[in-house]
């Protein structure tokens, strides 16, 4: 027996997680949750909202990339409205979701992973990574999404990238601009002068 023990421990840091046996329910609860993932993915990408009304918990909150809180479908319509408003017209937002492997506690699934996103705009295009959990419950045996929080570099993102180019590019525009006013002032100062001591 002892024996074996390193052998097993062995087993799961190559195979991983995914070598450890499962039930046949807790592979039955793995593999709804995985739909899960489709469900989002296709209710962003092809901009179908309603289809992730279903997979809701009745009391679900989030809380957005952006540091937004949502409450129930409602909420989440509020937010991807703004969303577009900012995308401005054309503007598209698609995602691929990549989770790990649910950690299951009963009726309760602690879920979580990262996100490839990409947001068109008519200034350019913009792909950057999101890290997500969320919180996952059966309701009439079926899984639902009770809370979810996602997050994005606060620092690094390519959003505060580009504000902070063009936020240099105003600078050193308006620092030029300024240094070109000042320049005709003072040479016309100078020649006023001259023309007077002549």
């Amino acid at each position: 027996m002892r024996r074996l023990a390193p052998l097993s421990f062995a087993v799961v840091l190559v195979c991983g997680p995914h070598a450890i046996a499962m039930t046949p329910q807790e592979e039955s609860d793995h593999e709804a949750l995985r739909k899960l993932r489709g469900v989002y993915e296709q209710a962003i990408n092809e901009e179908k909202l309603d289809l992730l009304a279903p997979h809701l918990d009745p009391e679900f909150t989030g809380v957005m990339v952006t540091g937004e809180t949502v409450i129930g479908i409602e909420g989440m319509r509020r937010y991807w409205a703004r969303m577009k408003d900012l995308m401005g017209p054309g503007g598209r937002y698609t995602v691929s979701v990549e989770p790990d492997l649910s950690t299951l506690m009963g009726e309760v699934a602690l879920a979580k992973g990262t996100t490839k996103d990409v947001v068109l705009t008519d200034r350019g295009e913009y792909r950057f990574t999101s890290a997500w959990t969320a919180v996952c419950r059966k309701v009439h045996g079926e899984w639902k999404v009770l809370r979810v929080q996602g997050s994005m570099d606060p620092v690094t993102n390519p959003f505060v990238k580009t504000f902070l180019k063009r936020t240099a590019l105003f600078s050193g525009g308006g620092g030029t601009a300024a240094g070109i006013v000042v320049g005709f002032a003072v040479g016309w100062l100078v020649a006023r002068r001259r023309k007077a001591s002549a």
